[in-house]
C-alpha cells in the first residue's frame, strides 16, 4: 500500500488520499476520512502494520503541535485520542520508519526555536522514548533517509532562520549513537531539498534553497560505501519539490519552486546509470509542498501541495507513456463561466450557456450523470447566452430565459429543453429583454422573472405560463434591482432582496410579491445595503442572506442576517469566516446552510463553509479547497442531498471541472480545478 499527504495551507483543510496496492480504487484513488484539523508541515509514515502515523505540524505560523494521529484503512477512521503525543511540538521535522518498525523523529522547529532533539515512537507499546541522543545541530527543513544497513542519514536543513547547513550526520539505532564526524559535508549548504535512496544504496540530494533563500540547481550524491559526495548539475532550479525513484531506477524531480520563485509544473528525470537528465511530461498543474509516491504498478502519484492556495488534486504519471492523468473523472469538454445548472427529475444535471472569455457563448449544453460522474453533450440551444436564468418546470422540461450573447445586449428570447427528446423549442419571448435577473417556478407551475438589466437597471417583473405559452407583465417592484437575490418562500410568495438600482449602489430594501393578490409589499430593510449577495430559504422558512458588496464595490461583506417572514424582522447572526461576493448558497437537507466560492478580499477565492443554525456558527468545510474555490460558477442541490459545483473561474482561469459534495459522508469528489 502506498500513501501520500496533501498540504492545503494554514487556513485550509488537510486530507489524506490512500491508494491500496493491487486494488482498483475508482480507478486511481479513493477518498478517505478527513483529518480532525488542518495543521500543515507534519510528517506522515506508513507503519509496518499498514496504519498511517501523522506527527506534529504547525497550528499557526509560530505554534507547533505535539499531537499524533493514526489512520486505519480498514475502519476509515482517524484516532486522535489514544495515540501518545510527542514530547515536544514541532513542524518541518522528519520522520523515518526504522527496520524494527519504530519511528524516528528528528529536529524541526516551533516559531524561531529550532530543535536538535530526537524522539522514537514504538507503535506496539504506543509510547515515546526521548532517550535518543540529540543531533549535533538543530535542524529544520532537512531530510532523513534510511540506508540499506538500517542507519539513518540526516542531511542539511537550517539551524536558525538564516543559517543553511551543509553538514550530515548518521544515526545508528543498534548502538543508539550519532556520528556527525565521519560523513563529510556537502559542497553546498541547503534546506527544503529532496532526498532519494537509489537502487544501488546511494542517496541523491536534489535542489533546495541556500543562502539568501536562493533556489539551487545543483545536486549531490552520497555514497555510504566510500563515504564520499559527488556533485552534478540539474537542468533547472528547484526547491520545495518532491522526488520519487521509478521502478527502473530513474528519479523524477517533480514540480516545486523554480526560477524567479515561480511555482513550476516541470518534471525532470535523472538516470543515475548514465548520469543524464531528460525532461518528463509536465504536471497538469504547477505545485510545491506536495507529496509523491511510487505505486505498485510502477506509476507515480502526485497529490496536493500548493500554488498560492492549497490543493487536493491528484495526478498519476505513467512512465511507459510519459503522460500524466489528472484524476479519474472526466471534466466538461470546455471550461465554462456564468452558466446555469439544473437538476432534472431523473437526477441528471443540465448545464446551459456560459462562456470562457466573455466573448463567445456556448450553444452546446452539457449533461452530468452524478452516478457515473460522466458528461454528455446535448442538443444545442438556438441562442448562446450568459447571465441568464434557467428553471425546471413541473413537467421536467427546462426553460432558459434572457441573458446576453455579447455581454451587453439583453435578450428577450426564451427556449425550453425536453430531456426526453433531447430537443429545444423556442417559445414566446419575454416582454422585456434582461440579464442579471432572477427567476422562480411558482407553486402553480408558472415562472416569474424579476429585475435585472436591459438598457438600464429594471424594476419590471413578468410571469410565463408554460401551458398557454403566454407572458404577462406584473406590477413593477418599488425600485429597479439587478445583482439582487430572490427566493421562493414556503407559502409561495416571492421575496426580492437588495441588489443595485444603478449598478454601483447597494440596496437595503426588500419586497415580497404575492401571486394571489398580484401585489408587491415592502418588508423591513436589511441592516446594510448589499448586491452580488446570496439568499436561501432555511428549513424553518426564514431567509438567510450572506455576503455581497455593501454599499459600494469598495467593501465586501462577511455580514450574515436572517429574515423572519412571520414577524417581518431581520436578525444579524454569526458572520462568515471570509468576505465574499458572487458566491452560491444552498440549504442542505439536514438544515445546515452551505456557502460556496465567490471572490473576496481577505482570501481571493475563499473556501466553502457551512452554517449550523442550532449553534449559530460557520465552519470551514472539509476538503473544499480545489472543489469550490471558484467564482462565477454554478452549483446545484441534487434530490439526494448532494451538491454539485461546476465550472467558474478558479486560480487557473476558467474551469471545466466539477466537484460533488456529500453531506452524509462529508466527502468531496472532484476533477481538476
Amino acid at each position: 500500500m502506498a500513501c501520500c499527504i496533501i498540504f492545503s495551507g494554514c487556513e485550509s483543510e488537510v486530507h489524506v488520499w490512500l491508494v491500496e496496492a493491487g486494488k482498483t480504487v475508482a480507478p486511481f484513488h479513493r477518498y478517505l476520512k478527513n483529518r480532525s484539523n488542518s495543521n500543515p508541515a507534519f510528517t506522515l509514515n506508513k507503519l509496518q502494520d499498514g496504519r498511517i502515523l501523522l506527527l506534529g505540524g504547525a497550528a499557526d505560523s509560530q505554534t507547533a503541535t505535539p499531537n499524533a494521529e493514526l489512520f486505519s484503512l480498514e475502519t476509515n477512521t482517524w484516532d486522535t485520542t489514544s495515540i501518545a503525543p510527542m514530547g515536544v511540538g514541532r513542524f518541518f521535522h522528519t520522520g523515518s520508519v526504522l527496520l524494527d518498525g519504530r519511528v524516528l523523529v528528528t529536529g524541526g522547529r516551533e516559531g524561531l526555536n529550532f530543535f536538535s532533539s530526537v524522539e522514537v515512537y514504538d507503535p506496539i507499546s504506543n509510547s515515546w522514548a526521548s532517550s535518543i541522543p540529540d543531533m549535533s545541530l538543530p535542524r529544520a527543513g532537512h531530510t532523513s533517509s534510511v540506508l540499506s544497513d538500517g542507519r539513518v542519514l540526516i542531511v542539511g536543513g537550517m539551524s536558525d532562520n538564516s543559517t543553511f547547513l551543509s553538514s550530515s550526520e548518521i544515526y545508528d539505532p543498534v548502538t543508539n549513537t550519532w556520528d556527525s564526524v565521519t560523513v563529510p559535508p556537502m559542497t553546498t549548504a541547503r534546506a527544503n531539498h529532496s532526498a532519494s535512496v537509489l537502487s544501488d544504496g546511494r542517496v541523491l540530494i536534489m535542489g533546495g534553497q541556500g543562502g539568501s533563500m536562493t533556489i539551487l540547481s545543483t545536486m549531490e550524491i552520497y555514497n555510504p560505501v566510500t563515504n564520499t559526495w559527488s556533485t552534478a548539475a540539474m537542468p533547472e532550479q528547484k526547491a520545495l519539490h518532491s522526488s520519487t525513484v521509478l521502478s527502473d531506477g530513474r528519479v523524477m524531480a517533480i514540480g516545486g519552486m523554480g526560477a524567479n520563485n515561480f511555482v513550476t509544473n516541470r518534471v525532470d528525470i535523472y538516470d543515475p546509470a548514465s548520469a543524464t537528465w531528460s525532461v518528463g511530461a509536465s504536471l497538469n498543474f504547477p505545485r510545491l509542498l506536495h507529496g509523491s509516491v511510487l505505486l505498485s504498478d510502477g506509476r507515480v502519484m502526485v497529490v496536493g501541495g500548493a500554488n498560492g492556495p492549497g490543493t487536493r488534486t491528484v495526478e498519476v504519471f505513467d512512465p511507459n507513456k510519459n503522460e500524466w492523468l489528472s484524476n479519474s473523472f472526466s471534466a466538461m469538454a470546455s471550461p465554462l463561466v456564468a452558466q446555469t445548472g439544473n437538476a432534472l427529475p431523473d437526477g441528471r444535471l443540465l448545464i446551459v450557456g456560459g462562456t470562457t472569455d466573455n466573448l463567445t457563448t456556448f450553444l452546446t449544453p452539457f449533461m452530468l450523470d452524478p452516478t457515473t460522474y460522466s458528461w454528455s453533450t446535448m442538443a444545442p440551444i438556438t441562442t448562446g447566452r450568459i447571465k441568464h436564468t434557467s428553471e425546471v418546470l413541473l413537467d421536467g422540461r427546462v426553460i432558459a430565459m434572457g441573458g446576453t450573447s455579447d455581454g451587453t445586449t439583453a435578450l428577450t428570447s426564451v427556449e425550453i429543453y425536453n430531456p426526453v427528446t433531447n430537443s429545444w423549442s423556442t417559445v414566446a419571448p419575454m416582454p422585456v429583454g434582461k440579464h442579471n435577473h432572477t427567476s422562480h417556478v411558482l407553486l402553480d407551475g408558472r415562472v416569474i422573472v424579476l429585475g435585472g438589466r436591459g438598457a438600464t437597471p429594471l424594476a419590471s417583473a413578468a410571469i410565463y405560463d408554460p401551458t398557454t405559452n403566454i407572458w404577462a407583465a406584473l406590477p413593477p417592484m418599488s425600485i429597479a434591482r439587478l445583482e439582487h437575490a430572490s427566493v421562493l418562500l414556503q407559502d409561495g410568495r416571492v421575496m426580492a432582496i437588495g441588489g443595485s438600482s444603478t449598478g454601483a449602489n447597494g440596496l437595503a430594501s426588500a419586497e415580497i410579491y404575492d401571486p394571489g393578490t398580484n401585489t408587491w409589499t415592502l418588508t423591513a430593510p436589511m441592516s446594510v445595503g448589499r448586491f452580488y449577495h446570496t439568499a436561501s430559504v432555511m428549513a424553518d422558512g426564514r431567509v438567510m442572506v450572506t455576503g455581497g458588496y455593501a454599499p459600494s464595490t469598495s467593501t465586501r461583506l462577511k455580514l450574515t442576517e436572517i429574515y423572519d417572514p412571520t414577524n417581518n424582522t431581520w436578525t444579524v447572526v454569526a458572520p462568515l469566516n471570509f468576505d465574499r461576493v458572487e458566491h452560491t448558497m444552498h440549504t442542505l437537507l439536514d438544515g445546515r446552510i452551505m456557502v460556496l466560492g465567490g471572490s473576496g478580499v481577505a482570501v481571493m477565492i475563499p473556501p466553502a463553509e457551512i452554517y449550523d443554525p442550532v449553534l449559530n456558527t460557520w465552519s470551514l468545510m472539509n476538503g473544499a479547497v480545489e472543489g469550490t474555490q471558484r467564482a462565477f460558477h454554478s452549483s446545484t442541490l441534487l434530490s439526494d442531498g448532494r451538491v454539485v459545483v461546476v465550472g467558474g473561474v478558479g486560480f487557473f482561469g476558467a474551469s471545466s471541472s466539477f466537484a460533488i459534495y456529500d453531506p452524509q459522508t462529508d466527502l468531496w469528489i472532484s476533477t481538476r480545478p
